[in-house]
């Protein structure tokens, strides 16, 4: 029997498809392994982690439309040796989910106390790969946006939440009132209350944790789904209002930053009107916050020293944000003065604009590394960070000053290939006096205990330096966290 035309274009078609999928399709498991192996071998010490197994989640796909193209993957790594992934000074869980482009949500095996040899890390990632002639070359993984943050619903869950306050602003008021905005904020600070005293009074937790979406918030919120029958995750705008409720014992504990609160305490700085706090006190640290200064690739900028004459901006991170830079730019000898202009606070998306569009010559910032919006601009524009000198770390770091010297590990962003010496703020969790000693306790077991922070989700470089070893700074330690650390006496016979 003749085959029909039909038949005979089928079968061509069939063959060129199996032939091109031979030649060009994504890669085997075993190629992939293998890219991967040497992937994490470039990024990480040598002999770190080893691919148990791998999964190409995409194995039909025909590489033709490029030259690049993403592979997803589901891999097991096995830990070869001891490795804290909470680790300030070393290559994180953040840098290994930023090299295998790891999805947080699914993500399994890291240990917020430390692993060990022989422990199994789960991870489904997307990894780049590019065609360089001819072959296929792996990159690095693919940015992935945290499904939690997704824009779409975050507007939705904010404006349902603007709609049930004007909602209740209407009933209370009997109609439009002049000033709406006041009533508005005044009925937000009662709810933020009202939650807070029911939760203590309910036996539960109140932690007051900054605006949503924030990273001191990612921090509660994976706290409060690690433990719901425990904790209660209370928002609040900004740093002031949750001193405040942390003053008035409407919350049990609050989220500062380290600088921040040794100026609550004294009533210093954005804290002067609300008055001193001497019962203010560190529970822990939980994680550090250091300062990026970032300038363009081809910047002649070496050292923050070279700024003098130049522009700066200043990255709007937080209340505390000018001052941070100003301690830095005269650490380094540049009075504010000696700059081309007056540095100002810009929000982040803007600063970093306008050093592409060369108005500015550098960037500060202080933010929990890696900053994700930092990350995403650093995989698509050429800047570089630079670091601080050593002499301006001495000082900065010096008596009573609430830094501390720090390194970003190398490939915490793109294209970053060495550490970078800067100094940090760190996050510290804190609470006063009038707090029981029981009650700062079971905050810490909550917060430092097994509490899957990658898991769930949560902001990746923050979430998982939970490092209760870090204790103090400049503020006096709670006597009920002190007991918390201080291991129980043991008996010895004679």
């Amino acid at each position: 029997m003749i085959p029909s035309v039909r038949n005979v274009t089928g079968l061509f078609l069939c063959a060129s498809v199996t032939l091109l999928a031979a030649c060009d399709a994504v890669p085997s498991n075993a190629n992939l392994s293998y890219d991967l192996r040497t992937l994490l071998e470039q990024e990480f010490a040598p002999g770190l982690l080893d691919i148990v197994s791998v999964e190409n989640d995409r194995p039909f796909t025909l590489w033709l439309s490029s030259d690049t193209e993403a592979v997803p993957f589901t891999a097991e790594l096995r830990l070869e040796r001891n490795h804290d992934f909470g680790s300030w000074q070393q290559a994180n869980v953040a840098a290994l989910l930023n090299v295998l482009g790891a999805i947080p949500e699914k993500t399994s095996g890291i240990k917020p106390t430390g692993n060990t040899a022989g422990d199994i890390i789960k991870v489904e990632g997307t990894v780049n790969y590019i065609r360089t002639n001819g072959e296929w070359e792996i990159l690095s993984g693919i940015a992935n946006r945290n499904p939690t943050n997704d824009d779409a619903s975050i507007n939705r869950a904010g404006l349902l939440h603007k709609a049930w306050a004007v909602a209740r602003e209407t009933v209370t008021s009997f109609g439009a009132p002049p000033h709406s905005d006041v009533i508005f904020e005044e009925l937000e600070a009662a709810r933020q209350a009202i939650a807070g005293r029911t939760a203590r009074l309910n036996g539960k937790l109140a932690l007051a944790s900054g605006p949503e979406q924030g990273t001191y918030w990612w921090i509660a919120e994976a706290a409060r789904k690690g433990a719901p029958e425990t904790l209660v995750n209370i928002p609040t705008p900004d740093s002031l209002k949750s001193l405040a409720m942390l003053r008035h014992e409407k919350v049990s504990a609050a989220i500062l930053q380290s600088n921040e609160a040794v100026m609550a305490a004294s009533g210093t700085g954005p804290y002067e009107s609300s008055g001193p706090l001497p019962t203010l006190r560190s529970l822990t640290t939980l994680f550090p916050i250091p300062v990026h200064v970032i300038v363009l690739t081809d910047s002649s900028t070496a050292s923050v020293s070279d700024l003098i004459g130049k522009k700066v901006v200043v990255g709007d991170t937080g209340l505390t944000s000018l001052s941070e830079a100003g301690d830095v730019l005269r650490a380094h000898r540049v009075p504010l003065v000696a700059l081309a202009e007056d540095p100002r606070a810009l929000p982040l998306d803007e600063a970093l604009a306008a050093l592409v569009a060369e108005t500015v010559d550098a960037v500060i910032l202080t933010a929990a590394a890696p900053i994700k919006a930092v990350r995403d601009f650093m995989i698509e524009t050429n800047v570089r960070l630079i670091p601080l000198d050593g002499d301006a770390i001495a000082l900065m770091t010096s008596g009573t000053s609430s830094y501390v010297s720090l390194t970003i590990p190398a490939r915490t962003y793109p294209g970053q290939r060495r550490p970078v010496a800067t100094i940090a703020t760190t996050a510290l969790l804190v609470s006063t006096t009038a707090i029981s000693a029981a009650e700062v306790r079971s905050v810490l077991e909550t917060v430092l205990g097994k509490v899957d922070y990658v898991g769930l989700g949560s902001a990746i470089g923050a979430m998982i330096s939970v490092n209760s070893a870090q204790v103090g700074l400049t503020l006096p330690l709670h006597p009920g966290a002190e007991a918390f650390f201080t291991p129980p006496a043991t008996n010895v016979e004679n």
